[in-house]
């Protein structure tokens, strides 16, 4: 009997996930970064010259982030600060060993900046009284006519009235962590890097190290930082509070290769929002709070794709990551998410049919739903586990996978998983204790439901393991779906109303339940017999359906009853039904079926007797 405490698939799972929250604390240093201002640790840069990117991870300097660079920290892990310490905290330890595999297999190109210039110099004042933004331009300026360099921003409160405008190559704005502050007054986008146009993107623009506090009082009042017609755009270890983004990148424009890393945004409309035509960019390691609508946002008139989402913490967002409008071909992985209000979407993917080839893996959701809208997504080992925690598979999200994700806790009368999409595979998952079915198929058709855990669920209202509402050809087998509580409230391990035609069942284990095993209302399940069995049982039912991978020649049907008949449909081309004294086909001769062939038979008591056949392979 299962019990979901002992069985070790379950308790792997489990482990799987403990690991997953383990790896992601350690991914984001959550101890060093916490969820204030105040309590944040950042790693920064006491001052200029400007080290490109990839190059803080090449311990040996030799131009790729490769297996010797862990072999270098390996050899003085544990041992206090030395040129090996990647991450400057005087110690070699496993955070060094993390920023290098993250950045494993980077290259670089030195990029040889100019030595920078202080703001100060150039008639700052700070104290958040004066406008300061025509020093600060005037600083950016300078380093832009020299061909790149950076502009040094000490601490200080640094008020604008304009924006701060780049616009030209290898520019870096560095400042000295959360004391450098930048204050844009009057709705106005804080920094806004803009290149020409399509064939003349701006390259190897660096923001970092600050803090960028807006006046957000509508959708339009201002951006933390803009950047359009942009690549290798890197913003990392900024703050950014009260804008209508925090950080957009390719409005009506096109953001390619950028990094988005290590930031901090706090009550924006939207906290980082990648827009038209932004591709190949990276959104890692980031914690997003409160946000009025989107935490992350990916969205456009034209494709926003091949973009990564990894690592970020997004937490009181009123939705936590859409993927809208145009959005395919992106990768949402290991998020924890947490949206403000639990109705409201954790994960979307809203694109539909422009969207699609997403792949959304190895996110934890305590709040908040996941769903997808658009076709050949896949699902892959995410938890979910709190009171509106669904797993949406949309009717346009046909030919998805589903696999390894964990579900429990969820009290919404929707089902733990509901999939309204065709074609999909549901393989694999643990659904277990929720508030109605497990797992709900409901108007959809030609689903692979295999090797999944249902149990336990129907909490509040009654509701089966897995559920098929007017649900069409589906392959179910190898699920197991109990109930091993006192008292039960899992209805049926299968149900399947009478709306569902030709479904056909393998070999499940539905003992335990409540009610029974299998509840068919319509009697139109086509059961599976085992693979390879030559005298497989018809008890129960009158549809079947073989699955044989090799060459199987059936003697006797076991178990029948006076009168009863049935009907085989053949679903492979390895099946004979061989003829004999007990086993009377059409002209003694024995019949070997193709796949969607079809005979039916009747038992007297003490023989099969063949009464019609269909040949449609």
């Amino acid at each position: 009997m299962f019990n979901g405490n002992n069985n070790p698939l379950y308790v792997r799972r489990i482990i799987y996930y403990i690991t997953n929250v383990i790896l992601m604390i350690t991914f984001i240093n959550i101890t060093e970064i916490g969820l204030s201002w105040e309590d944040i640790n950042i790693n920064y840069h006491s001052a200029p010259p400007f080290t490109s990117k990839s190059r803080r991870w090449d311990v040996n300097g030799d131009n790729i982030v490769n297996i010797t660079d862990l072999v270098l920290i390996g050899r003085d892990f544990g041992k206090t600060y030395n040129e090996n310490d990647v991450n400057k905290d005087g110690n070699i330890d496993i955070s060094d060993l993390v920023l290098v595999g993250i950045h494993f297999g980077e290259q670089y190109e030195e990029q040889n900046y100019l030595p920078g210039v202080n703001i100060l110099d150039y008639g700052a004042v700070g104290g958040n009284i004066a406008d300061d933004v025509t020093a600060i331009q005037s600083a950016v300026n300078v380093v832009e006519a020299n061909g790149g360099g950076t502009v040094y921003i000490p601490a200080g409160t640094y008020r604008i009235e304009t924006t701060i405008t780049i616009d030209s190559d290898k520019v870096q704005v560095l400042g000295a962590g959360k004391s450098s502050i930048i204050h844009a007054v009057g709705g106005i986008d804080a920094f806004y890097v803009q290149g020409s146009g399509a064939g003349d993107l701006l390259e190897d623009i660096e923001i970092s190290n600050l803090k960028i506090k807006g006046e957000y009082a509508a959708e339009s009042s201002g951006r933390g930082i803009r950047a359009d017609y942009v690549s290798r755009l890197n913003v990392n270890n900024c703050f950014v509070e009260d804008c209508a983004e925090g950080i957009q990148i390719g409005l009506s424009s096109v953001a390619q290769h950028c990094s988005i890393v290590g930031n901090i945004t706090k009550d924006c409309y939207i906290g980082i929002r990648l827009d038209d035509n932004s591709q190949y960019n990276e959104v890692t390691k980031n914690i997003v709070l409160n946000s009025i609508y989107d935490g992350i946002y990916l969205c456009g008139a034209a494709d926003v794709r091949y973009n990564v989402v990894q690592g970020n913490i997004v937490v009181g967002n009123d939705r936590g990551i859409t993927m809208a409008t145009n959005s395919n071909h992106n990768s949402i992985i290991g998020n924890y998410v947490r949206v403000e209000t639990g109705t409201q979407a954790a994960i979307a993917d809203s694109s539909g049919a422009m969207g699609g080839y997403h792949i959304i893996n190895d996110n934890i959701i305590t709040a908040g739903y996941l769903s997808i809208d658009s076709p050949y997504t896949a699902l892959k080992n995410n938890l979910l586990h709190g009171s509106y925690c669904i797993l949406f598979v949309q009717a346009t999200a046909d030919y998805s996978t589903v696999e390894g994700n964990y579900s429990s806790g969820n009290t919404n009368n929707a089902g733990a998983v509901r999939v309204y999409g065709d074609s999909c595979q549901f393989k694999g998952n643990y659904i277990i204790g929720n508030r109605y079915h497990g797992v709900f198929f409901q108007n959809s058709s030609g689903h692979q439901i295999v090797e999944n855990y249902c149990i336990n669920n129907g909490k509040v209202i009654a509701g089966s393991g897995i559920a098929l509402i007017n649900t069409d050809n589906c392959f179910i087998d190898g699920n197991y779906c109990t109930d091993d509580q006192t008292p039960k409230t899992q209805t049926y391990g299968i149900e399947i109303d009478a709306d569902s035609t030709g479904n056909r069942l393998g070999t499940n284990y539905v003992e335990g339940n409540k009610n029974g095993g299998i509840s068919d209302a319509g009697n139109n399940v086509i059961r599976v017999f085992t693979n390879g069995d030559t005298t497989p049982s018809v008890a129960g039912n009158d549809k079947f359906s073989t699955y044989n991978s090799a060459a199987t020649t059936i003697t006797f049907f076991d178990d029948g009853e006076v009168g009863q008949e049935i009907t085989i449909v053949f679903g492979d081309n390895n099946t004979t039904i061989q003829a004999s004294e007990n086993l009377k086909l059409q002209g003694g001769i024995n019949f070997t079926g193709t796949q969607f062939d079809m005979i039916t038979l009747m038992y007297d008591g003490t023989n099969w007797i063949e009464i019609g056949r269909s040949v449609n392979g």
